[in-house]
């Protein structure tokens, strides 16, 4: 319900846009070097009673249903880190993740103090900070009052952070539908559960039950402890700490694709009836040529603004100022020299990265097999855009108004006309 709700207001934005002469972005990152957007994915699982079992307690340590589910969780995510880093994926989002705006690639679980030294007790570690109860105090001010502080998310870098009694998964990039998602936590935390159960089914006494399932979250968590990490998930040393962990760090869509159809996931989807082999592999070719796609329609529509606009305006711009040089005799000024000669080498500079655009898009769209071209798209054409971009922005930063011809940054962000 929540996802077809979430999809019914991207709708509704989109077409209330167009009413009043707008458009509505729903682009993860419309603008280079300006925040971008998301969304994010909560996720508990509850009884037909209406028990929510990511619920600690007053004792999570010994509230056994509790460790169990979350336990289970734990050891989903590690398992299959690679399918959720997919299920968050476009062209798009892959400009966000990791951009100290949004969580990194890697996937990691935040669980907060209190929880990680329960777990941390669990297995008899004592590696993480000590908290006196699941709610915590700020430090005592002379004369206010006692203020409660919840420990629970205090890690906003965090992909996937327990906030109480669920998991909010950040990583989702405002334009994609959280329906992937939700259909990878499903299934793996359905797997998760199904192996604890497996290991539990045999017993009959309660207190027997409790003991064994105590010894069973005390080994997935022993296993899987790598995947919970607290720190700043911006940070350059968390990469080298992950790589250490063995976790892996797909930084583009193409990379997380192929994961689709591994022999774990292909296991996982047809075993509890979700996807067949035959649907995962064309979920895959789809993917990949979506992913094509996507970056061939950026690159042609610069190629269009480069050739039809920028160059032309560039080309202008030199025009006028060589002929204010030119009657300007031994008055000319070292600046408008220097500024032509910049000019005139960012034109020829800029029609060769077209063109090196250009030659390039062509080999990726003859290509025929679809994730080579994915890949040719990411590695080749995506760097060659990169080129251009950054000989229009130097233009940009100097041109007069007139002879840019698109509105600027100040025009997008501060102009209220």
């Amino acid at each position: 319900m929540a996802v077809d709700q979430n999809q019914i207001t991207m709708s509704v934005l989109k077409s209330t846009a167009k009413k009043y002469g707008l458009t509505c972005l729903l682009h993860e990152k419309p603008f280079k070097g300006i925040n971008g957007s998301g969304k994010h994915n909560n996720f508990s699982i509850m009884t037909d009673d209406g028990q929510n079992l990511f619920s600690p307690g007053e004792k999570p340590g010994e509230n056994i249903r509790f460790l169990v589910f979350i336990s289970a969780f734990i050891k989903a995510v590690d398992t299959h880190p690679e399918i959720l880093r997919l299920a968050s994926s476009d062209p798009g989002n892959d400009h966000r993740l990791g951009a100290n705006e949004a969580p990194p690639a890697i996937i990691s679980v935040y669980l907060g103090d209190f929880i990680e030294k329960t777990l941390a007790e669990l297995i008899g570690s004592d590696t993480t900070p000590k908290n006196d109860s699941f709610k915590d105090s700020l430090p005592p001010v002379t004369n206010l009052s006692y203020i409660p502080r919840d420990n629970t998310d205090r890690n906003r870098t965090s992909p996937m952070a327990f906030t109480g009694n669920k998991f909010e998964f950040r990583m989702l990039g405002s334009s994609v539908s959280a329906s992937v998602i939700n259909t990878m936590l499903n299934v793996t935390f359905a797997q998760a559960l199904d192996e604890i159960y497996e290991q539990l089914k045999g017993l009959k006494y309660l207190d027997e039950i409790r003991a064994k399932a105590f010894d069973v979250c005390r080994d997935i968590i022993k296993q899987h402890q790598r995947i919970l990490f607290s720190g700043d998930g911006y940070s350059p040393d968390w990469l080298v700490e992950a790589e250490k962990r063995g976790l892996p760090n797909l930084t583009s869509e193409v990379d997380a694709i192929e994961y689709l159809t591994v022999d774990k996931s292909v296991e996982l989807f047809t075993k509890y009836k979700v996807y067949s082999i035959s649907e995962l592999k064309s979920r895959e070719e789809i993917l990949y040529e979506q992913y094509e796609k996507t970056i061939e329609i950026e690159a042609r529509t610069a190629l269009h603004m480069i050739t039809r606009g920028f160059l032309p305006k560039m080309i202008e711009a030199l025009q006028e100022n060589t002929s204010t040089l030119n009657s300007a005799g031994d008055y000319a000024p070292e600046y408008l020299k220097r500024y032509c000669s910049t000019l005139a080498t960012r034109i020829d500079e800029l029609d060769q990265a077209s063109e090196d655009l250009r030659i390039k898009l062509k080999a990726t769209m003859d290509e025929s097999d679809a994730k080579t071209s994915a890949f040719m798209a990411h590695n080749d054409v995506i760097p060659a855009l990169d080129k251009a971009r950054l000989l229009v922005d130097e233009f940009e930063k100097n041109a007069n108004r007139k002879f840019y011809g698109l509105p600027t940054y100040d025009d997008i962000l501060f102009s209220l006309d």
